[in-house]
């Protein structure tokens, strides 16, 4: 059904898929145009029909790539994840969150409008169940990062449920203070040397308070 957009180049692919994206995740099934969505990707309203035949279709192409992509990086995050401590767990998912929403900002925010959305968009099936199978996965991670841990690292004067909230206190914050920052800044010129190193040296302060 998309042979004509496969054929596209990985780059323009890149730019219709995350303009698409952006305009979906800003406003909605219902409220984005075609017209948004071709301005949004550069290029004709036509060339949309052409490649994706409509906005329903357009939209379930989306929702099973963002699945896709988002269930990958998911299952080498739980690979990742199980051999280190709820510190290091909470390091390792703020900076994935990080690395994925400079990497791919118009498919982070894509991903989170479809897993909040209450529109009642006509899915079709295929896109049901990877959706559906998205939700299912995230619902896991509570359970996964306060999961018992054998030997944890974690100080033992203070209560593991009352560090882990503090520890996710700080995560969260620090996170959305960079996540802000990126948004503000040029994607293309942004220089966030300085704000890994800040993150690292939060790692190491953290260490020394909770461990």
């Amino acid at each position: 059904m998309y042979e004509n957009f496969y054929k596209l180049s990985k780059e323009k692919r890149k730019q219709i898929l995350d303009g698409a994206m952006m305009e979906f995740s800003r406003y909605g099934f219902e409220k984005t145009s075609v017209q948004q969505i071709a301005d949004a990707a550069g290029i004709s309203k036509s060339m949309v029909f052409h490649y994706f035949g409509n906005k329903v279709q357009l939209y379930n192409f989306l929702v099973i790539y963002t699945c896709d992509y988002s269930l990958e990086k998911i299952d080498e995050f739980i690979e990742e994840i199980k051999a280190l401590d709820y510190l290091e767990g909470y390091y390792l998912v703020a900076k994935t969150k990080l690395r994925l929403f400079n990497e791919e900002n118009a498919l982070m925010r894509f991903s989170g409008s479809i897993l909040m959305s209450k529109e009642d968009v006509n899915l079709f099936k295929t896109a049901r169940e990877k959706l559906d199978l998205l939700k299912e996965a995230r619902g896991k991670y509570p359970a996964m990062m306060h999961g018992d841990k054998m030997g944890t690292k974690l100080r033992k004067d203070i209560p593991k449920e009352v560090s882990l909230k503090y520890i996710k206190w700080i995560m969260d914050g620090f996170t959305q203070e960079l996540m802000v920052k990126i948004q503000m800044a040029g994607m293309a010129d942004a220089n966030f040397d300085k704000d890994w190193e800040d993150f690292d040296k939060l790692l190491e302060d953290l260490k020394k308070i909770f461990y």
